[in-house]
């Protein structure tokens, strides 16, 4: 028999089902992701495309997630979180064993392209984590999923993508891709139906987000960001290829180090035993990130540049902390919406960057480093200080409005009922 106890437990153990799902899922996720992305420059290169050409590629293929999730941003609001992210999931799968077999650079391109396309699934789990998280927490839960588990996974996957391309070659690196995200397959059909409220009550647009000035200003921050930073760190393997003369190994072991860095940041959030508020943490990473680009383009020297990726840990915690941010600004009734809506923004800006990095590359394999150094520290940093505050009165407002939505509804409810035949 069912006690007052066991009921009230019930949620608790509802969401530490769902936790471990998610964690897990993002976790292999990010690993396969990663041992892919790390030699994309580098496989592109072998399949016959010079750097100005890559950036190209990455860059336009990275807009099928923009596009992807403008065209098809109703799903994030009707189709239930756990179907949309397996089946997003799937697609990357096949995507990945289309990149496995590619014999020419124009035969990866559309394989990029649906891999870069899944990223549908984020917006989805991004709500999962908003919905089953106080919004007090929400830094700290966002740092777990999207900071520990994925930064533990990018510890991994470069000295695993690095071995595989050592000994095998490049081509086995998207197998052993492939069958981990199988593995996060796995993992995300452990996701709890219910956990989340599988469609929104009333259909809301993108208009209705516009509107809602405080997502636009996050999500115009997120777009800043990813711009800025991407153009640093997009041609990065090839830069320490070819200009610093590192084998595929060795640049697989510093892109571990650069998870060593995102982990430690992640877990001083994480334990932290106060609520804190999202711009503290954000503001820490956007400084930190300038150090790193400055040193990669400074010296050749070993210990600079694993320094420099140890330190470009911090890189990896700005698109989950204003993740948390859209979570504490938009309304209940937003919040999928917002969500795509962000990671429309954050896509573009990943997807600009490498077109932006190609071309100054070919200038000079360090400018691209030198303009995300200058574009950080000149524009990133000033802009977060000025947002601190208004980011803090915009969440307090926003509680107070979900919570009059929640009484309201509460008191329409018995009346429902009544009319209910």
């Amino acid at each position: 028999m069912e006690t007052a106890a066991t009921t009230a437990q019930q949620p608790v153990l509802l969401r530490q089902r769902t936790f471990r799902a998610l964690f897990g899922g993002a976790a292999f996720d990010q690993i396969s992701h990663s041992v892919a992305a790390l030699f994309t420059p580098l496989y592109l290169g072998m399949l016959g495309a010079g750097p100005a050409l890559v950036g190209f590629i990455i860059g336009v293929t990275s807009f099928a997630n923009p596009v992807v999730i403008l065209a098809a941003g109703m799903l994030i609001e009707r189709v239930p979180p756990r179907r949309l992210i397996v089946a997003t999931r799937l697609m990357v799968a096949l995507a990945l064993l289309l990149a496995t077999v590619a014999q020419a650079w124009w035969q990866l391109a559309p394989a990029l392209a649906l891999i870069s396309a899944g990223s549908l699934a984020y917006p989805a789990l991004s709500r999962a984590v908003a919905e089953t998280t106080p919004p007090g927490d929400r830094a700290r839960a966002f740092s777990l999923i999207y900071g520990v588990g994925s930064n533990v996974s990018l510890i991994l996957a470069p000295t695993l993508g690095g071995f595989v391309a050592e000994w095998l070659g490049l081509r086995w690196v998207y197998l052993v891709a492939l069958l981990l995200e199988l593995v996060a397959i796995g993992c995300f059909l452990g996701i709890e139906r219910g956990t989340v409220e599988q469609v929104a009550r009333v259909r809301q647009s993108y208009r209705d987000v516009v509107e809602c000035r405080p997502v636009v200003v996050v999500s115009t921050l997120l777009l800043a960001a990813m711009l800025i930073m991407t153009i640093g760190l997009a041609l990065l393997p090839t830069f320490l290829f070819e200009f610093r003369e590192l084998n595929v190994g060795t640049i697989g072991r510093l892109g571990s180090l650069s998870g060593v860095g995102g982990l430690v940041f992640a877990l001083i959030l994480a334990r932290t035993r106060r609520r804190v508020s999202v711009a503290s943490p954000l503001i820490l990473a956007l400084a930190l990130a300038p150090i790193a680009f400055v040193l990669y383009a400074v010296s050749g020297a070993l210990w600079v540049v694993a320094l420099a990726s140890l330190i470009s840990g911090a890189y990896l915690m700005v698109w989950p902390l204003i993740d948390a941010a859209i979570g504490n600004v938009a309304p209940e009734r937003l919040r999928g919406r917002s969500f795509a809506f962000s990671e429309v923004f954050g896509g573009s800006g990943v997807a600009i960057g490498p077109m932006l990095a190609g071309l100054l590359y070919d200038s000079g394999p360090r400018l691209p480093l030198l303009v995300a150094f200058g574009g950080t520290v000149l524009l990133l940093l000033p802009a977060m200080l000025l947002l601190r505050g208004y980011l803090d009165r915009a969440q307090r407002a926003v509680e107070r409005e979900d919570a009059d939505a929640a009484e309201a509804a509460a008191a329409l409810e018995p009346v429902i009922q009544g009319h209910t035949p």
